[in-house]
């Protein structure tokens, strides 16, 4: 779930580092001239742009914690994990 979200959520990523950029050079955009921006660049599918480094980062980054959570359980005494 966590990766459709990092998919989903990409463009805003995508409008606000973009508005980042603008803002530290001096010329401020809003999001709508931000979107218009990127658009023109290189269409609609430039606002997923980054979205395969964001989606294993979260896919990963589940894969570890769930992964370290069942290596715990399996190596914690029975009455541990019962009363967590």
């Amino acid at each position: 779930s966590g990766t459709a979200v990092a998919v989903a959520l990409q463009p805003f990523d995508v409008v606000r580092t973009r508005l980042q950029a603008c803002a530290a050079a001096g010329r401020p955009r809003t999001a709508v001239n931000a979107v218009r921006e990127i658009a023109a660049e290189g269409g609609a599918a430039r606002l997923w742009r980054g979205t395969s480094a964001a989606a294993l980062r979260v896919g990963g980054g589940a894969a570890i914690q769930f992964g370290s959570l069942r290596f715990l359980r399996t190596r914690s005494p029975p009455d541990a994990v019962n009363d967590a």
